[in-house]
């Protein structure tokens, strides 16, 4: 309200100097007020605008700015894939006299009595005893069968912890053995695995070179180990 009056005075003024004669002019000064208040305003107007352009450019091209560098400082370096290993096979628990299939016609059964019998052909089975006298306490036993491009190796086991798993390192590769046993706590297990075949030899009974056995408790403690190399067909 105060600019309004100050625009007339000021226009009256000049109005009063100009005018000599006659009455005043009043509508003429109130439109040539109007025109110039519209004027004022329209400048103060673009320049707030102006002002506000600037300001957004200016603040657009600092966020910019920030954004790449923060992209660029929050991505990781590419990691190259890697396989998780397999973990061991469980136990299987097996009845008294179930005949397993080891592969390649040859099975494998666990008695009552301490013993496990193996073989290719009915009425062949090779009978070992694990329970008895000449199979120490905290000891593992085991044997190779075959020729060919592959072997199986067959073995068992006795002692407490049970064993919860057993490795064969033959030809550079550690194997996973597959560990049988009966139901309880029978105080011994079998265990099979297929693996590489060492160089071939002249006859049966002639030693796997390189070849070892271990064995492991739940909790990863080592319980047993053989570091003399299997005999072909001799489980």
């Amino acid at each position: 309200m105060n600019e309004e009056h100050d625009v007339l005075r000021e226009l009256l003024d000049e109005s009063a100097t100009r005018v000599t004669v006659g009455s005043a002019p009043v509508e003429a000064t109130m439109h040539r007020g109007r025109v110039l208040r519209g004027r004022r305003r329209a400048a103060q107007v673009a320049a707030a605008v102006a002002a506000v352009c600037a300001l957004g450019f200016g603040v657009g091209i600092g966020l910019g700015s920030t954004d790449t560098e923060r992209g660029a400082a929050a991505s990781p370096p590419a990691t190259p894939w890697l396989p998780r290993p397999m973990p061991p096979p469980e136990p299987v628990v097996v009845e008294p006299e179930q005949r397993v299939d080891l592969g390649h016609g040859v099975t494998v059964r666990l008695t009552a009595d301490g013993e496990y019998a193996t073989g290719s052909t009915p009425g062949s089975d090779l009978v070992k005893s694990v329970m008895g006298d000449n199979f120490a306490v905290g000891s593992v036993s085991f044997g190779a069968f075959g020729h060919t491009a592959t072997i199986l190796y067959v073995g068992a086991y006795r002692g407490e912890p049970p064993a919860a798993r057993i490795t064969v390192t033959v030809a550079g590769s550690v194997l996973d053995a597959q560990i049988l046993t009966l139901a309880g706590d029978p105080g011994w297990s079998v265990y099979y695995v297929e693996g590489p075949s060492p160089q071939p030899t002249e006859k049966a009974g002639s030693p796997a070179p390189a070849t070892s056995v271990d064995v492991y408790a739940r909790d990863g403690r080592r319980l047993a180990t053989s570091a003399a190399p299997p005999t072909n067909n001799q489980p």
